[in-house]
């Protein structure tokens, strides 16, 4: 579950930053993060902590918990269709 639950967040992750038409160093840089660690967390091989979760929350204008939501959706959604996840976010 662990593993599935990074993947999830990586996915919300990339799909927030490029929505927002940011790049992965963009968002390092604000969040003062490596661009790496942003690369890391979105392919869902790390697992962010509470620190990571409110700057990347700070920097995409909205609170903690909505990110938290967007995961849980996200991982209804993948429970339902366990490719869900894989097919969109390796573009």
């Amino acid at each position: 579950m662990e593993g599935n639950l990074r993947e999830i967040f990586g996915y919300v992750l990339r799909e927030l930053r490029v929505g927002r038409g940011a790049t992965q160093q963009e968002v390092a840089d604000n969040c003062d993060f490596e661009r790496v660690f942003i690369s890391r967390l979105e392919r869902g091989l790390v697992q962010p902590s509470l620190i990571t979760l409110f700057k990347l929350a700070e920097f995409f204008e909205m609170p903690p918990e909505d990110m938290v939501r967007l995961v849980s959706e996200r991982r209804k959604k993948t429970k339902k269709d366990p490719d869900a996840n894989r097919a969109s976010s390796r573009r």
